[in-house]
């Protein structure tokens, strides 16, 4: 037993001892033993009832070995079992994290037939749809807090964006705090750098214009209201500006948008691929059309030689029959040569 356990040791798990974990795992009662909550549901325990995770490895070992003629022991579907969770939990956490970002095809993927991102988690982690849907609502794989995905950074966004940003709504709150303040505060100038009246022009007073005397004395105004005044127009000149750079600025791409985006370069990517793939199932066509046809003539050639060939021999066969035949008649040189002219055997 411990021979076969080290000749185990280091052995890749194949696509086959995989499929008969999920299997074993999709069945609710183990499930609950594998992962802990074997008395889940149950207010007492009924002696002999498997309620241990040892007892869940126990039931896995024997159903790979039954499924796939394997000889695990429990140690052995213990260390396969938590290594596949394991490499489950690193995909999945590949996936949430910056947008899934990792999952993005490339050159590399297209080479090796992985089209789309389905296919690359399967090929990350085989059966990962179906651990997912066992797997994918835990709290330890999936935490509640990181539910929402971050939201992908537009293309012309930067960090100084957000920074400018952030100042120009700081700015707003301050100066909407200042302009409420002011409004509760009486300013009351000082009036002691100027006299009480002011005496009118000669042309106003004969013009009948009441004196000086009896007009109210203008409000005097100091430099620092005038300083005052003149930085709050500033300020609410830049509070105008950045509410309106606030207002026209991009909204962020959220993750749903960033993945049918995603998914429509996919889809274009593979009609393409098709559309070059069938021209070159075309070229390949018209190619072995137009090799099978001078195949076809060659052998036509071929096939006229052999008959021009065996003709010749025929014919010539034919020739010696004749000049032995004549020969035998006691025919000269002259007289066989005569009648081989006129039979046609120059």
């Amino acid at each position: 037993m411990i021979s076969e356990a080290k000749s185990s040791r280091g052995c890749k798990t194949t696509w086959a001892q995989r499929a008969a974990m999920v299997g074993f795992l999709e069945v609710p009662a183990n499930f609950n033993l594998i992962t802990g909550n074997g008395t889940a549901n149950h207010s007492f325990v009924i002696a002999g009832v498997k309620v241990t995770k040892e007892s869940g490895y126990a039931d896995l070992k024997d159903e790979v070995n039954a499924k796939c003629g394997t000889k695990w022991t429990v140690d052995m579907a213990r260390s396969r079992y938590r290594a596949y969770l394991a490499q489950y939990k690193s995909t999945k956490r590949n996936l949430l994290n910056d947008g899934g970002k990792k999952y993005g095809l490339g050159e590399a993927d297209f080479k090796k037939g992985i089209t789309t991102i389905e296919a690359k988690l399967e090929d990350e982690c085989p059966l990962f749809e179906r651990m997912d849907k066992l797997f994918g609502g835990r709290q330890n794989i999936n935490p509640s807090s990181v539910l929402e995905p971050p939201m992908p950074r537009a293309p012309d966004e930067s960090d100084s964006d957000d920074e400018e940003l952030a100042a120009a709504e700081e700015m707003i709150r301050l100066n909407n705090t200042s302009s409420t303040n002011d409004a509760d505060v009486a300013v009351v100038p000082s009036t002691d750098a100027l006299p009480s009246t002011v005496a009118l022009p000669p042309a106003a007073a004969a013009a009948g214009v009441p004196p000086a005397g009896g007009l109210p004395a203008p409000l005097a105004v100091s430099m620092s209201d005038v300083n005052v005044a003149a930085t709050q127009d500033h300020s609410n000149e830049e509070s105008k500006m950045l509410a309106e750079k606030l207002s026209t600025k991009k909204p962020k791409k959220d993750f749903t948008s960033s993945y049918s985006e995603l998914k429509t370069k996919e889809m274009l990517m593979n009609n393409d691929l098709k559309v070059q793939e069938l021209d070159l199932s075309k070229e390949r066509f018209s190619w072995d059309k137009e090799n099978y046809a001078g195949e076809y003539r060659l052998k036509e050639q071929a096939l006229q030689l052999q008959n021009m060939q065996k003709d010749a021999e025929l014919k010539e066969g034919t020739k010696r029959a004749v000049m032995l035949n004549l020969m035998g008649q006691g025919k000269s040189a002259v007289e066989i040569k005569e009648m081989l002219t006129m039979l046609g055997y120059n």
